[in-house]
């Protein structure tokens, strides 16, 4: 997707958020996604949570969206064709998938071919994530990056995989450590190689 309708998309995010946020509720999720391989249609999902989320809220919650969505595209001069507008709750398959695809991969921006809830998504922009952004992951980026700069051998990744086998996830304490151990057992000559 190209970055001017991603930063419209995101205006728009704020916009909805605050009008979710008026009715008691929080917008945890918003993005658009292509199931097929026409890049000029795609889905709108958002994630709502707060107590009380039941059916009528989401169906509200969804004529708020699609009303805010015409609103708010009717002055922009990037266009995006939505086929589709859900809204889901947290408990729900596809957000669910989502969310930890979102953990697995380090949180990007947008994902491809993905399995989400049974299907295959060939295309998610993720404008509004409900992965933490200030949440310690060592996520698969940063552990291929770690890899390269020489600061991860096998036993620090068995360690790594030992605490997502064990978590589910690798936001413990513990990697925070593992980081900085093998930072510091860099010898001197690493450290100059890596610097350049």
């Amino acid at each position: 997707m190209n970055k001017p309708l991603y930063d419209i998309l995101q205006r728009f995010s704020f916009e909805l958020s605050r009008s979710i946020e008026n009715g008691g509720f929080s917008l945890i999720l918003l993005a658009v996604v292509s199931m097929d391989e026409s890049p000029e249609y795609w889905d709108m999902i958002a994630a709502v949570d707060g107590e009380g989320v039941n059916e009528t809220v989401k169906d509200h919650v969804e004529g708020l969206l699609i009303s805010s969505f015409i609103n708010f595209f009717q002055s922009e001069e990037e266009k995006i064709h939505i086929s589709k507008f859900s809204v889901l709750t947290k408990n729900e398959g596809l957000f669910t998938d989502i969310e930890r695809i979102l953990e697995i991969q380090g949180n990007p921006r947008e994902l491809f071919n993905v399995e989400l809830d049974g299907s295959v998504a060939r295309n998610v922009v993720v404008i509004k994530s409900p992965v933490d952004k200030n949440e310690a992951f060592i996520r698969v980026r940063d552990a291929d990056e770690l890899f390269q700069s020489k600061f991860l051998d096998f036993i620090d990744l068995a360690k790594m995989y030992l605490i997502y086998q064990q978590t589910g996830s690798l936001e413990s304490l513990g990697n925070k450590k593992i980081i900085s151990d093998m930072k510091s057992n860099l010898t001197l000559d690493e450290r100059k190689d890596n610097d350049e």
